[in-house]
């Protein structure tokens, strides 16, 4: 991806950046720190700053942790689908339908075939 140089205005102040990443995106990044900055509303614009980057290191650390705890309980899953999956022995192998409207067609006609040879058997019984 090519490199981007955007400039970025951050709480009254002017950076410029050169980055890979989209302008938007860090437009966007910009705007939640200006926010997060005025949400702890120092006067003292270094002691913001750091306590903005301490947040969102904060935020990041945590949702770092969580990733790891999903991804183990993730993979915990998966293990045991694949135990279940080797446990479980059909009683009898399922057959693959190629066409399955044909042959459900050959079925419910053999059924009718059955069924009116039965009913013509026993039609037939009662006058001999």
């Amino acid at each position: 991806m090519p490199e981007n140089r955007v400039t970025l205005y951050i709480n009254g102040i002017n950076i410029t950046l050169i980055s890979d990443e989209e302008e938007s995106y860090l437009k966007e990044l910009s705007k939640e720190t200006s926010a997060k900055i005025r949400e702890i509303g120092l006067a003292n614009i270094e002691k913001s700053a750091i306590i903005t980057a301490l947040s969102f290191l904060d935020e990041k650390k945590k949702l770092q942790k969580e990733n790891l705890i999903l991804k183990k309980e993730n993979e915990r899953l998966s293990n045991e689908n694949v135990f279940y999956k080797s446990e479980y022995k059909p009683e009898k192998e399922i057959p693959t339908v190629k066409n399955p409207i044909k042959e459900l067609y050959e079925v419910e006609d053999e059924k009718l075939t059955v069924y009116f040879a039965k009913k013509h058997s026993e039609e037939t019984k009662d006058y001999e």
